[in-house]
């Protein structure tokens, strides 16, 4: 879509609302590759629901994931934004974002800290107020406590919790596979798996900081939220993605709670849906993209 030509007057939200729905029509969608993966999450779902709530004046809140996964991703939502200047005062003025996990130990303004990568990648790229994020700090003395103020910045904006949450798969993502979590729950500390500090020694050799063992993230209210999309271009997720989408729910895989939302889709590439061993019959996933 041409968003440098695109006009915010008269924004019709029932249109909005019919995209949204349309978008999530199905419980998986297979594109070609990583760029089109992007451009799918950006334009389908993060900009339509945007525009919905822009349309009724009311705050749009996401839940910001990070990672590799998600670059692409935020990269190209702050070239969209940043193309037209009336989107770009329009999501300043009613977007709020917020990380969904923390590295513990790790100071706020480390650039190994998740804090640092949503303010670089996401807040500074399209000059957001300070006012309308919410980041975590890694080194608070009261892990639970530092997410329990995360969770009532959610819901003092809304008591139905987060318009949209940005959810990648993967065993190593803390806030979204998780064993033994409970909706119940607000915090969650987790120990990382030994495949996660093995990349994050790579990423902490040269750095004054030791490789963090432990993340504390938020579980009740980021199930709570609205929507949710979760992006993949791992083929070494691909199990996880199979499991998600497939599997009976169960607590060994918290991916697989989300299979009962109305408005939830994953977003993967076709070399994972292959690997996945994805079956084109199935008509909950949507293979228009990738035709035969």
């Amino acid at each position: 879509m041409d968003w440098a030509g695109f006009s915010t007057d008269g924004l019709d939200s029932v249109e909005w609302k019919e995209k949204m729905k349309q978008a999530y029509g199905c419980r998986a969608r297979i594109v070609r590759n990583k760029e089109e993966m992007d451009s799918v999450v950006v334009n389908e779902y993060i900009m339509p629901r945007f525009l919905f709530d822009l349309s009724r004046n009311r705050d749009f809140i996401m839940m910001a994931a990070t990672g590799n996964t998600p670059k692409g991703i935020w990269a190209l939502l702050a070239k969209v934004l940043n193309s037209n200047q009336s989107l770009l005062e329009g999501f300043r003025r009613i977007a709020y974002v917020s990380q969904l996990d923390e590295r513990l130990n790790i100071p706020k303004d480390s650039v190994h800290s998740f804090s640092h990568y949503v303010l670089t990648r996401i807040i500074e790229p399209i000059g957001m107020d300070a006012s309308h994020m919410h980041l975590l700090d890694g080194c608070a003395q009261d892990p639970f406590k530092e997410i329990k103020s995360l969770a009532n910045w959610i819901m003092c904006m809304s008591k139905i919790g987060p318009d949209l949450a940005i959810v990648p798969f993967g065993p190593d993502h803390i806030a979204y596979i998780l064993k033994g979590v409970s909706r119940l729950d607000t915090c969650k500390i987790v120990r990382f798996t030994e495949k996660t500090l093995a990349a994050m020694a790579r990423e902490f050799e040269d750095s004054e900081y030791p490789v963090p063992s432990h993340g504390m993230t938020l579980v009740g209210e980021l199930l709570d939220s609205q929507a949710f999309v979760r992006p993949c271009s791992n083929v070494n997720y691909a199990d996880m993605v199979r499991r998600s989408l497939e599997s009976e729910m169960t607590p060994e895989c918290t991916g697989t709670y989300l299979q009962c939302y109305r408005f939830c889709v994953a977003v993967i590439t076709l070399d994972v849906a292959n690997a996945a061993g994805l079956s084109r019959q199935n008509h909950e996933y949507d293979w228009s993209l990738v035709p035969e």
